[in-house]
């Protein structure tokens, strides 16, 4: 009983205060009892989780991160879960889908990595969907020749299985044509780029998607031309004064 006590004490001040009152606001007394019996028993974890969603909805994406690091370190080290159960690889998507939200792009790539080799990538779209997030986490550490094969080989299966006009097809379109262009494949990136404006001007989204979505592609072509224009000049070299 005191060695519970001692980890359940262990585990709520090893938390930030905001991580702290956040879960203290996401759940009730009696699940917020709960976890105070046993922060790592199974039914503290699933509370804990939909706590950290919660957080997440909130924008308190730092507090959502911590309690889903303890959550999957639970997981992982449990002899009911492991690192390869449904439930874990659930929770470190998760938690993947918050370092990108801070802007831990080194650490969202371990995560997707690690989902990458667990997962079974030949087909489904779980295995497009780690790869399509991997491919833009690599483009935003400027990763380019890394994300530019891996895009690549995601947009076709993304075409066929959930279609052209799909909005996880469309952002697949904004990042092959911001890997493309930074290697140097200008008129290809161009295409790929006017190709998913095009798409957004045919989907069904709502008007603040729509806004947002051609938003992502302007400031894609605009770097697409910026590095355009930035070679041009290399190549032409300095001009002499008359």
């Amino acid at each position: 009983m005191e060695q519970a006590e001692s980890t359940s004490a262990a585990f709520w001040y090893s938390l930030l205060p905001d991580t702290r009152q956040g879960i203290t606001s996401a759940t009730s007394d009696d699940e917020l009892k709960q976890i105070r019996s046993g922060p790592e028993t199974s039914e503290s974890l699933i509370i804990l989780e939909k706590a950290a969603e919660k957080l997440s909805e909130q924008g308190n994406h730092k507090a959502a991160s911590q309690v889903l690091n303890h959550v999957l370190s639970a997981r992982q080290n449990s002899p009911n879960f492991g690192p390869e159960h449904t439930d874990t690889l659930s929770t470190l998507w998760k938690l993947a889908i918050e370092q990108d939200s801070l802007g831990q792009s080194a650490e969202a790539e371990k995560s997707w990595r690690k989902l990458l080799k667990i997962h079974d990538t030949k087909g489904g779209l779980t295995g497009l969907g780690i790869m399509y997030n991997l491919g833009r986490t690599l483009n935003e550490q400027k990763k380019y020749g890394e994300a530019e094969p891996l895009l690549r080989k995601v947009l076709p299966e993304l075409e066929k299985e959930i279609g052209k006009e799909s909005q996880q097809t469309i952002g697949c379109l904004r990042e092959l044509s911001e890997s493309v262009g930074a290697l140097r494949g200008y008129a290809e990136a161009k295409e790929l780029n006017e190709e998913g404006v095009a798409l957004i001007e045919k989907t069904q989204l709502s008007e603040e998607d729509r806004a947002e979505y051609l938003e992502g592609m302007r400031e894609v072509r605009a770097k697409i031309e910026e590095w355009e224009s930035t070679e041009a000049l290399r190549v032409k070299g300095p001009t002499m004064p008359l």
